[in-house]
């Protein structure tokens, strides 16, 4: 800050009213992402003049430590778990998925792991049955509920260069399917 305006200057490293909680390399926790660690790799700080008032914000961009996934975060959406000086030993010290690592043996993983249920379509030993007509009459009148948004938000065409009525197509083969399926009753 100067002396003689009192004002910002931006000499001293930061500019208006927020100073940023985290710093690059610090692990954070961000608000909405339960059970994902990220890692700060820049912020940035944002004035936004307007005639009526000054908007300020703080921005993370950040990683998972486990997947790489990017995020942006807002300042009042994070928590700082671990500064950057202790970042390394941190990430180095988790097991399993967030170890950072892509681990070399599959099999190993994979062994622990019960299939069954997921081949079958349910639990090991259950008998899987087909829908009832009810079931199936339902399901087609949910898609062409879907359908009549489509045509209703967007016209009869999917791609209105080629002129495809892929729509209304799709809406006619439903109502074929519903006639045949309740035996002509409208």
């Amino acid at each position: 800050m100067t002396k003689e305006n009192g004002k910002d200057d931006g000499k001293d490293g930061h500019f208006g009213r927020m100073k940023n909680i985290a710093e690059i390399g610090d692990i954070i926790l961000v608000a909405g992402y339960p059970f994902q660690e990220f890692q700060v790799e820049s912020f940035s700080h944002n004035l936004d003049y307007q005639k009526e008032y000054v908007d300020e914000d703080i921005m993370y961009d950040a990683a998972d430590i486990a997947s790489g996934e990017y995020l942006l975060a807002l300042q009042e959406d994070i928590t700082v778990i671990v500064k950057a000086e202790k970042a390394d030993d941190y990430i180095k010290g988790k097991s399993g998925r967030h170890s950072g690592e892509t681990p070399k043996d599959w099999s190993v993983i994979l062994a622990d792991i019960d299939f069954t249920g997921i081949a079958d379509g349910g639990k090991s030993g259950e008998a899987t049955t087909e829908p009832t007509q009810d079931d199936r009459i339902d399901e087609l009148l949910d898609e062409l509920s879907d359908v009549n948004g489509l045509i209703e938000l967007f016209g009869e065409h999917e791609d209105d260069d080629l002129q495809d009525r892929k729509y209304v197509l799709r809406k006619t083969e439903i109502e074929a399917k519903l006639f045949e399926l309740t035996g002509g009753d409208k």
